[in-house]
């Protein structure tokens, strides 16, 4: 999937204790999927994101 999605159900993530509204955005850069996951803190009422990067593997079996 491309593009932003929001939790239904999932597991616990620390990115996702203490947060609301949380989103993840994700696109490709080069070979690589980046992920922006984005959530407002719940003590200061503020947006915070963290950004990864995972390798796209080529499985041919």
């Amino acid at each position: 999937m491309l593009g932003t999605g929001s939790p239904i159900a999932c597991l616990d993530h620390s990115f996702e204790r203490n947060r609301s509204n949380v989103t993840a955005q994700y696109s490709i850069d080069n070979d690589k999927v980046v992920v922006i996951n984005s959530g407002v803190k719940q003590v200061k009422q503020q947006w915070d994101s963290a950004e990864g990067k995972a390798d796209v593997i080529d499985d041919d079996r």
